[in-house]
């Protein structure tokens, strides 16, 4: 085990998390309780938009750890038939999970919800409230369900959806269990990043590409057919605007998005959303900036189009940045894979605000070498940043 550690009185007492995407593969779907926890729901990969990864809630602890217990399981596949893709979910008492496990008479791809707390102890087998088809496209289950406005969004790196939390419409049943389809999908068919997509104040930020919907339907959006489920009508929505990857960069592998208020700056109080761009050519890391709400900065062609506010950009032996940018206190974190040397990897922290910018590119504020090979998922608590990457954390 290795960690980064960052002096409190040098840098400031900050906390930062990037979004991590394990591929756990298994037959089982374990939830590990034994105390029960003060209530506070988890509902995106990071915690919240900003991916701290830092919950308030405090009914696990150093002291109650050794004794957590299997509270419930879920076989969803047998042997190693079954990948759970990314991380549970849990709000308002329900837990949502994804597996490329399919339903019967589908290709592949499925969302579960389970109580969190009314299910059988082991060796019961926990039977899901509901469950949804979600292999739609050319792609399974991928990247972790996040719940807002009372729903529950998913991906498949080609499309995005959003199923209701209280399995309403699900008119079907699976071995008696409801089965629901999508309220919509959001027509992204260009995106090549497996994460999840992130909602916040009614728009839907995508991975990979960074387009922008309107999350409750309420523009852009009209039923079609062909689309899913042998041609029944779906309500579809198109992007309200997109974003522009800047010279050098492609949005291509970029993980999810990050959408902050800017607390400092010309933009002081509007939302900036963070995407992950990483450098097509070695040598450059570079991730952006842009106005959440897609007036700064942009145009108008066949779709709105907004460019960046401004670039974070580190040169060096370097490719890429890999994750979620993490935004916290002021900082930007972003970890690049370091191309030559001893294996080391580099943290960088940039201005969140982009107020320490020329001409609209934004050096690293500072930089630390880690023995992290590739520091991409990240999490800062106190004075100490944490890195994990290439199996070492």
């Amino acid at each position: 085990m290795r960690r980064l550690a960052a002096m409190a009185g040098r840098f400031g007492n900050r906390r930062a998390g990037a979004r991590r995407r394990p591929w756990l593969t298994g037959t089982l779907l374990v939830v590990l309780v034994g105390v029960i926890a003060s209530g506070c729901d988890w509902t995106l990969f990071g915690y919240d938009t900003a991916n701290t990864r830092n919950s308030p809630d405090t009914g696990i602890s150093a002291s109650n750890v050794a004794s957590l217990t299997e509270s419930w399981t879920h076989a969803f596949g047998t042997g190693n038939t079954a990948q759970i893709i990314d991380s549970v979910t849990e709000a308002n008492g329900v837990v949502y999970v994804t597996s490329d496990v399919a339903l019967p008479g589908y290709s592949s791809g499925t969302l579960a919800a389970f109580s969190a707390t009314a299910c059988p102890k082991p060796p019961g087998d926990c039977t899901p409230l509901w469950v949804a088809f979600t292999g739609f496209g050319s792609y399974g289950m991928q990247g972790t369900p996040i719940v807002a406005n009372g729903e529950v969004y998913v991906s498949n790196r080609t499309w995005q959806a959003a199923f209701s939390t209280d399995a309403s419409g699900c008119l079907a049943r699976v071995k008696g269990i409801p089965l629901c389809t999508a309220l919509r999908v959001y027509d992204n068919a260009d995106q090549t990043a497996a994460s999840s997509p992130v909602v916040v104040n009614n728009y839907l930020y995508t991975p990979g590409t960074g387009k922008v919907f309107s999350a409750d339907s309420s523009q852009g959006c009209n039923y079609k057919t062909g689309y899913l489920w042998l041609g029944a009508p779906i309500l579809v929505c198109e992007p309200l605007w997109t974003n522009v990857a800047p010279t050098g960069s492609s949005f291509s592998y970029g993980g999810t998005p990050t959408v902050v208020t800017a607390s400092a700056g010309s933009y002081k109080g509007d939302p900036i959303l963070y995407l992950a761009a990483p450098a097509s050519t070695r040598g450059l890391i570079k991730v952006s900036a842009y106005d959440a709400n897609g007036k700064n900065n942009c145009g108008i062609y066949y779709v709105p189009f907004c460019v960046p506010l401004w670039t974070y950009q580190a040169s060096g032996y370097f490719y890429g940045a890999a994750g979620a940018v993490s935004v916290a206190n002021g900082y930007a974190y972003v970890g690049g894979f370091n191309l030559v040397g001893s294996g080391q990897g580099t943290l960088f922290a940039f201005d969140q605000n982009g107020t320490n910018c020329k001409s609209g590119i934004c050096a690293p504020v500072f930089q630390i070498s880690a023995a992290v090979p590739a520091p991409v998922n990240l999490a800062v608590s106190g004075s100490t940043v944490y890195g994990t990457g290439n199996g070492y954390l």
